[in-house]
């Protein structure tokens, strides 16, 4: 309560705050009995208020026993403090989850110095609250952890090696993937200081490390810093806001200063769920040519639905060194792809190798368009298309073939000079397995499937 001056009548409430000292500071006795139901958040916050509640509070934080809840102190600023600040401070810092039955009080200093820990014993599985901290106190250790279904993952192996593969059936608990990923994260942290000065590596790879939207913010800032990058991919991840992050950090659609990949070649987004937000992110990028020498585009299975390839198709034309888009496995598009071989659009000069399997939605109008577009000369160096729309594969195969007639014709005698030879035109399906060579460049393997979702 605000302190007032002494009145030998009782003010009232009014009056008591007109009377109220102008620096009234917070009365240290009123948090004293609130402070137990305060969420991590909240006392960290008032421990920033002023001298007095910031001593009461950092005495409350700095005690032996840490209580915290799913719904309010989940977050990786919390996780952070935890890990940074408090465990330094308090050797013997007790996590007690809410609900927690496996583990209820957690020694994290002793727990981060065991070999071997276990997630699941006597039919009890480690909760979510306690996992996610967990997850973050063993990140710098070098503890085998076995998860739920019985196998065993080294967390030095996933913080420092160079090739790490591991998927979602690997961990059907929620506990196995918030103390995995952590690690993982530290990772992604690892490759780009390898990639930072004075290294300057021209190639960043975070594939598959699985990283979310709080890890990646401050990595993402230090990649815009890497004009010297040549490929970056940036697949199967989970971190929605990956474009926002490199290429509008301040949300606003602004024109940027300069040009933030003069050197990138390649782009690789697919399995990380950017939507139709990232994708007009990239295409705001493009649209102001931050990747200039762009070749490559991968965007399978990224969730890119009709707004998103609409807002793409506009710029796609200003990359004029572009030979390989990837749109597979988008199952959102639906009505738009006719967008992608809009005259306003076209041509895509350089365009190579295009890939449209699983796109199961698009009606067969789009697709006849598409072909249209391909013989009229949209594409005019374009060798491979590949759809798993049966429909769609003769008039595709068919334009694909006037237009490489055509080409071949035109550009005779520069072949002849260079002793090349020209390759038959190849629309590939689900089940192909010969081609040009563009074929072998992924699999086909789209007749087991595709999630409507992706």
């Amino acid at each position: 309560m605000p302190r007032t001056r002494h009145r030998a009548d009782t003010p009232t409430a009014s009056q008591a705050i007109e009377d109220a000292p102008p620096c009234c500071v917070l009365d240290v006795a009123v948090l004293d009995p609130l402070h137990a139901f305060v969420c991590l958040e909240g006392k960290r916050a008032l421990a920033c208020t002023n001298k007095e509640v910031g001593a009461f509070m950092q005495a409350c934080l700095c005690q032996k026993f840490l209580y915290v809840d799913y719904w309010q102190d989940i977050s990786h600023a919390n996780a952070r403090f935890i890990v940074d600040r408090l465990m330094p401070k308090v050797w013997n810092l007790t996590l007690c989850a809410k609900d927690e039955e496996l583990s209820p009080a957690m020694h994290l200093a002793a727990l981060r110095s065991e070999p071997r820990i276990t997630l699941r014993r006597n039919g009890k599985t480690l909760g979510a609250t306690a996992a996610y901290f967990l997850g973050y106190a063993l990140a710098s250790s070098n503890c085998v952890v076995r998860l739920t279904t019985g196998k065993t993952k080294s967390l030095s192996a996933l913080r420092e090696s160079d090739s790490v593969h591991i998927t979602w059936e690997e961990m059907p608990e929620e506990c196995d993937s918030l103390v995995l990923l952590p690690a993982m994260a530290a990772n992604a942290a690892r490759r780009v200081d390898l990639s930072d000065t004075p290294n300057y590596r021209p190639n960043l790879s975070l594939r598959s490390l699985m990283v979310h939207d709080p890890e990646m913010r401050p990595l993402a800032a230090r990649i815009r810093q890497m004009a010297w990058l040549r490929e970056l991919d940036l697949s199967d991840n989970a971190c929605p806001d990956v474009a926002r992050f490199l290429f509008d950090p301040n949300g606003r659609f602004e024109a940027p200063k300069g040009c933030a990949f003069p050197a990138l070649t390649k782009l690789n987004f697919a399995d990380t769920v950017i939507s139709c937000g990232g994708a007009a992110r990239l295409a705001h990028a493009i649209r102001y040519n931050q990747m200039p020498k762009l070749r490559e585009l991968l965007l399978v299975r990224v969730a890119l639905g009709d707004v998103g390839l609409e807002a793409l198709a506009k710029q796609l034309r200003k990359l004029v060194d572009l030979r390989r888009l990837d749109l597979s496995r988008n199952g959102q598009i639906r009505k738009r792809l006719h967008v992608l071989v809009d005259p306003a659009n076209l041509p895509l000069p350089s365009l190579e190798w295009l890939n449209l399997n699983g796109l199961w939605q698009v009606t067969p109008h789009s697709w006849d368009m598409l072909a249209r577009a391909v013989k009229a000369g949209g594409f005019p160096r374009l060798q491979s298309v590949a759809t798993s729309t049966a429909s769609a594969r003769t008039p595709l195969r068919l334009a694909l073939s006037v237009l490489i007639a055509n080409r071949d014709w035109d550009a005779h005698e520069a072949r002849c000079a260079r002793g090349g030879h020209r390759a038959s035109p190849t629309v590939m399906g689900d089940n192909d397995t010969e081609g040009s060579d563009e074929s072998q460049l992924y699999d086909h393997d789209d007749d087991e499937g595709v999630d409507p979702q992706y």
